[in-house]
């Protein structure tokens, strides 16, 4: 496996890892920044755009037929 193999194997694994706790991590930010009054619409707005990204890549994996809802082989 080369490196560029081996960058791009662990940049989608990790992707969806990394998108959803981002996203709920400035989510929450942005709940706490708007109980306190102060301006938290960036940092909800970006939350949510992470959270996107995570939903995003199930649709990809289910496009793919990496997870479904089939039960599978009728043989």
């Amino acid at each position: 496996m080369s490196k560029f193999e081996f960058l791009t194997y662990l940049i989608f694994s990790w992707l969806p890892i990394i998108t959803i706790v981002t996203g709920a991590i400035l989510m929450i930010a942005g709940a706490v920044l708007k109980h306190k009054g102060l301006a938290y619409k960036k940092l909800f707005t970006a939350g949510i755009i992470f959270l996107a990204i995570f939903l995003l890549c199930l649709v990809a994996l289910g496009v793919m037929g990496l997870i479904g809802v089939d039960p599978g082989r009728f043989d």
